[in-house]
Order: C-alpha cells, then structure tokens, then sequence
C-alpha cells in the first residue's frame, strides 16, 4: 500500500524506513551485526511465580472439615491476632508480610532467629525446642537473655548475622573451657546453665562439609557436564549406578561381571561393601535388574557373618546339610531340563557358590592373622567391630 506524507503517521513512517535499510544489500554486513545484538542470550531459564495484582485477589473459602468440595465462608488475609495487628498502611500481600514479619512490633521473628544461632554454637537453644515456640514449646532458659539477644539483633545489629555470632562467639559463656568438672553433670546434668561447654556439638554435618569443601576446593575436580534433575537420595544414588532414577535395571558392577566374567569360581566376583546405617538407594544399587540373577552384587554385612548365611545352621551336621543341598539341585536340574528357565540356572549356580564360599569365604574374612601394620592401613576394622568397608 502507497501512502502520501499526509496520510502516514510517524511510526508507521519510521517502520517503513527500519526495514529498507535493513533489507538493503550494500548493508548486509552491518545489519547482521545488528540482528546478533538484538538475538536473546543463551541464559537458563525457570519457571517463576506471578503474583496477582491486589485488587483482584483470588477468593480463598474454610472448606468444611477439609473438604475442598465443601467451600463454606469467605476468608482474607489477616496474621493471627494473638499477633500484633496488620498495618493499615501496608498492602495485603506477600511484600507487605514480609514488612509485617520483620516488623520491630514483631516480638517472635527475632527470638527464633536468635534461638536457632545460639543453638547452632551451643548444641542446645535459649528455648530447647527449636522449631515449637508455642504452647506446647520449652520455655526459655534465660528469658531475659534472649530478649535482650533479640533486641540488640533487630535494633544495634540491624538483622545482621555477622554480628550476632561475633557478640556470642565473644561471650566468657562460649570461651570457656571444655574441660569436664565432675560436678558439672551434677550440678546441671543437662547443660542447661551452661556449667560445662561441649565443642563436638557446636556444628552440624552440613556445615562441617562446607568448611571441610573450602579448605580442599583448589584440589577438587568439578565436572559441571555430569548433572542430574534428580533431588532427593535415593533416586539420585540409583541414577549414578545404573543410569536411571527408577529400580529395575543392571547396575554398573552387573554390567561389568555380565561383559568381562569372572576369574573365580570359589569367591563372589562382585562385592558390595558400605558402611554406616545403610544406604538410601538400597538393593537397587547393585541389582542385576533384567539380567540373571547371577549378576547380583554380594553385600558384606556390618554384623554377624560378612556373607549372610556363610555358616551352617544351628544343629545342623556337614553330612545332613550335603544330603539337602544335593537334592535340592537334582530336583532343580530336573525342573531345569524341563522349562529351561535362566532363573533357575541362577538358583543353581547360586547354590553353587553358597557351598564353595562355605569353604573359601572364612578364610577370606578371617583378619586375625593379618598383622598390626595391615590392620591400622584399614583403620583396625576387626578392633573396632566396624564393617569391612
């Protein structure tokens, strides 16, 4: 469409010339500069949350003894009125609790703040119920103490942790000695006055992690193309030893036995050694998944015999046990012959293993014979009755 100076307006005028000269040849080189100015950068992006504008709230109702189906009276938002009152002059929205929380009126935001970091330091809060301040909360040790902590935090402090942990790192309570006084326990068994200071329980395991990370950080290989989306343990644990966050499939050491075999025939040819209270992913970390059961990893126990059931039973002979174990595998045989079923090949072959490690696995697990020297390179495991991982 032609337009005359007159009839045109002015951006539409400007649009006009924008995209002559961009699609002029002798400008080629230019303009595609430009077109990479103007191209978004490569930045990750997530999903945010829009708050909507306030005056069009959504209608919130108290739904009749839970049901979601059953909306009864309209509801607004109002802080508790135990609490000090909403102020008239703040909006009705997620920046205006944000004002009312940390609101010099508020006598609750600044205590547990306070409480968590003395607990942090101390091993035990001014309140030892941590995260209940209500009725069914400790109450304070030293009321006046955190007070006067929560005060000075919010006014001279100005909400700075920094000082906070300076002010009590620089207490006489925290500077004084560990050392254990026979009338401590006594006089205050459960440490509430603060007679005798434990320093092992002043960090949590986090935190040690973090300082133990920063002092070795310069050593540390970080490989940022290695990434999961999964968050919690236990998927995250079966995702690294097979490849997928759901059970049911080959781990890496099935996969290994599956393609290279083993060199033995008395010992299991993979072992699986942990220690601690367990691990979260479970069995799952070395199950042979679809692959015969063969394939499965052998877990050394914490207690009783390194490989379960190694020994015999309780009142059961050499021979008697010989004669069962014999039969079982002519019968399994048998239904082997028949069906041609791959798991009980596996049963078999386990049975099989079962009896040679009956013979090979106590020597195999027997340290006593090991000597001091051997024993300390793996933290004297048997002195300690810890696991053989």
């Amino acid at each position: 469409m032609l337009l005359t100076a007159d009839e045109s307006r002015a951006n539409e005028y400007d649009a006009l010339w924008q995209q002559f000269v961009l699609s002029t040849p002798e400008l080629a080189t230019e303009v595609e500069h430009i077109r990479k100015l103007r191209m978004r950068p490569a930045v990750a992006e997530t999903l945010v949350m829009q708050e909507r504008p306030i005056d069009y709230p959504r209608p919130t109702y108290r739904h009749h003894r839970g049901e979601y189906l059953q909306p009864k009276e309209e509801v607004t938002p109002a802080p508790p009125e135990i609490l000090h009152p909403w102020p008239a002059d703040l909006p009705k929205n997620r920046l205006g609790f944000a004002h009312w929380l940390m609101s010099p009126q508020d006598p609750l935001t600044a205590r547990v703040v306070v409480n968590r970091q003395w607990a942090a330091f101390f091993g035990r809060g001014i309140v030892a119920t941590v995260d209940d301040f209500g009725m069914q909360g400790s109450p304070p040790d030293h009321p006046e103490l955190l007070d006067w902590l929560a005060v000075t935090f919010m006014t001279y402090g100005h909400w700075s942790l920094k000082q906070l942990h300076r002010r009590i790192v620089t207490s006489a309570a925290y500077r004084q000695s560990s050392v254990h006084r026979p009338d401590s326990v006594a006089v205050d068994p459960e440490n509430r006055l603060l007679t005798f200071f434990m320093p092992r329980v002043r960090l949590e395991a986090e935190i040690v992690r973090d300082s133990h990370l920063a002092s070795v950080a310069d050593d540390v290989c970080l490989i940022r193309s290695m990434h999961t989306d999964q968050f919690n343990h236990a998927p995250a644990q079966i995702f690294m030893n097979t490849g997928f966050s759901q059970p049911g499939w080959p781990s890496l050491g099935s996969w290994l036995l599956y393609g290279l075999g083993s060199e033995t025939r008395e010992l299991p040819s993979f072992v699986v050694m942990s220690t601690g209270d367990g691990i979260s992913g479970g069995t799952a970390l070395w199950s042979s998944g679809f692959l015969p059961t063969v394939y499965t990893g052998v877990q050394f126990r914490s207690q009783g015999d390194p490989i379960l059931d190694v020994s015999s039973p309780n009142g059961v002979s050499e021979s008697l046990q010989h004669q069962t174990i014999s039969l079982i595998n002519q019968l399994n045989r048998h239904r082997l012959a028949q069906v041609a079923d791959p798991e009980i090949a596996t049963r078999i072959a386990s049975f099989e293993m079962a009896a040679q490690l009956q013979i090979s696995a106590p020597e195999l697990m027997d340290l006593s014979s090991e000597t001091e020297e051997t024993l300390n390179l793996y933290g004297k495991i048997q002195h300690a009755g810890r696991s053989f991982a």
